[in-house]
């Protein structure tokens, strides 16, 4: 399989230690990736790395730091099955950020699988579970019932991950925000 790339935004030691041992619990999905808000789903290169580096350190350069808020746990469901997720409360600059990605890096990257979840479509959150089959999920919100994570967090920089067989995920390069 040809190497994927990805770009996300980490949490601090702390709260990325807690979600990991959710995630532990709860994921069913094969990807081993610390936990994250997704900025732009997996794609492959047109160009060289070197070209996509430059171009997200351009963007972080012209990006400012801020600051985004969790907002307790949320979910995604379809007939089959679901996912669970940390909610962030004000997400306009993380919208932003994606959208100036997505649309900086697109004569440059292939992407995987359609980018239905991106643009205007885009939610940014921070994926607890997923792939959780619908006879589980209610069992899941009963367990998580009394858990409300409330975090403020600084976002100063943006990763980009890459990955050779779609399972374990490597930090590439983290890029500060101005």
């Amino acid at each position: 399989m040809d190497e994927q790339f990805a770009i996300v935004l980490t949490f601090p030691d702390v709260i990325s230690n807690e979600l990991s041992v959710l995630r532990n619990k709860y994921n069913k999905s094969i990807y081993d990736i610390v936990p994250h808000i997704t900025l732009k789903m997996p794609f492959m290169l047109l160009v060289s790395i070197k070209r996509i580096t430059e171009i997200l350190n351009e963007i972080a350069l012209s990006t400012n730091t801020f600051e985004i808020e969790t907002n307790g746990l949320g979910y995604f469901e379809n007939s089959a099955n679901g996912v669970i997720f940390i909610a962030i409360k004000n997400i306009d600059k993380i919208k932003n950020l994606h959208k100036l990605i997505a649309l900086k890096l697109k004569d440059f990257i292939k992407d995987v699988e359609e980018p239905k979840f991106e643009l205007d479509n885009y939610i940014p959150h921070a994926t607890i579970g997923e792939s959780i089959p619908k006879a589980e999920l209610e069992k899941c919100k009963q367990e998580l019932s009394n858990y409300n994570p409330k975090y403020k967090i600084k976002i100063d920089s943006f990763s980009l991950f890459s990955s050779k067989d779609n399972h374990k995920w490597d930090l590439v390069s983290t890029f500060k925000l101005a």
